[in-house]
């Protein structure tokens, strides 16, 4: 069996359930990370970190993921969080498409506020 291209690896910090995503997202692998992030986010918790700090590809389609997914928990009267740090091609993409309209957007994990 080969490596995936990426992966999730998850934990919970207080209040905040967190996905730590590992690796490159595109639309080859995307379905499956969602799926993962799916999982994860059925857990109650109030607030959910995406945590990209791992990430070291991200295109459109991961976009479009994380749009959708803030959709869904707000739907359910929860929150995303997306921790990008602030140099590298994630946060470019994270930046440019303005993925702070869905939810707020941090440098890393210790910025964000306690809830």
């Amino acid at each position: 069996m080969t490596d995936p291209m990426a992966y999730v690896e998850t934990e919970g910090r207080g209040d905040l359930a967190i996905a730590h995503v590992v690796g490159e997202v595109d639309l080859s692998n995307v379905e499956e990370i969602a799926k993962a992030l799916d999982s994860e986010t059925a857990d109650r918790a109030r607030r959910h970190v995406v945590d990209l700090t791992r990430t070291t590809y991200f295109d459109s389609a991961g976009v479009r993921m994380l749009f959708a997914l803030a959709t869904r928990l707000r739907s359910r009267k929860q929150e995303l969080i997306v921790v990008a740090p602030p140099s590298g091609v994630v946060r470019r993409i994270i930046d440019l498409t303005d993925v702070t309209q869905v939810c707020p957007v941090y440098e890393s994990l210790d910025q964000i506020p306690a809830g």
